[in-house]
C-alpha cells in the first residue's frame, strides 16, 4: 500500500488514515486500522530522524 493510496468512501471523500470509513468487513476494518497506525508510527520515526539531523547540523555549525 503506497502512502498516497488513501481509502475514499461512498460520499467520495477522501480519509485520512481510513478510521472514518468503514469497510464492508471486520477484517477489512483491522487492516485500515493498522495500516493507518503504522503510517502514523512512520511518520513520527522519521520526524524524529530530522530533528535529530537538524539538531546535530547545528552542533556541527556552532563549533
Amino acid at each position: 500500500m503506497i502512502i498516497e493510496d488513501i481509502p475514499i468512501d461512498n460520499k467520495g471523500v477522501q480519509q485520512n488514515l481510513g478510521f472514518a470509513a468503514l469497510p464492508c468487513s471486520v477484517i477489512e476494518f483491522k487492516l485500515f486500522l493498522i495500516l493507518g497506525i503504522a503510517k502514523v508510527q512512520n511518520y513520527n520515526r522519521i520526524k524524529m530522524n530530522l530533528i535529530k539531523v537538524i539538531y546535530q547540523f547545528k552542533q556541527v555549525k556552532g563549533r
